[in-house]
């Protein structure tokens, strides 16, 4: 809503008018003249109003927000956490591939290039089965392959 808010603060309402067309038909949903007037008439900030919403966005900043909201503060220390693990391991795993069997020049590389179909298929995943189903089977799939690891014997070669 607040994109619209912004559009309409511009005087762009008939790109306000498309947008809502398009969220109607992607939801299946018939949409009239008189919902698109509602829908515009709902984004429109008086004045006075507009002033007294200035005033309470300035009262806190959004540090103060962060640190008074509990749930604010635990999605900040739980994104924190992953986006922490997430880059241990990757950096962990990139840079300890020199130290596999054979040629570390070829090992590494082998790591960049996995990235590439890695990307796209992510991509596709968050797509087709979400963010937070993508994120965690990622998390779990890397923590078992992680520990997976360590029953693999070392004297091993493969060839």
């Amino acid at each position: 809503m607040s994109f619209s808010r912004w559009l309409m603060a511009n005087g762009k309402s008939e790109e306000v008018e498309r947008i809502y067309r398009k969220m109607a038909e992607m939801n299946g949903l018939e949409i009239s003249d008189e919902t698109i007037r509602i829908f515009k008439e709902l984004n429109v900030i008086e004045p006075a109003n507009k002033e007294s919403l200035d005033q309470k966005t300035n009262e806190k900043r959004p540090i103060e927000q962060v640190l008074h909201s509990s749930i604010i503060m635990i999605r900040l220390l739980i994104c924190s956490f992953c986006w922490l693990t997430n880059t241990f391991i990757y950096y962990g795993l990139s840079l300890n591939s020199v130290a596999f069997a054979g040629d570390k020049y070829v090992n590494f590389i082998l790591v960049a290039v996995v990235e590439i179909p890695a990307h796209f298929l992510t991509w596709l995943l968050t797509d087709y089965i979400g963010r937070k189903a993508t994120l965690s089977g990622s998390f779990i799939f890397s923590g078992l392959f992680c520990l997976a690891i360590q029953f693999i014997p070392s004297g091993i070669k493969l060839e």
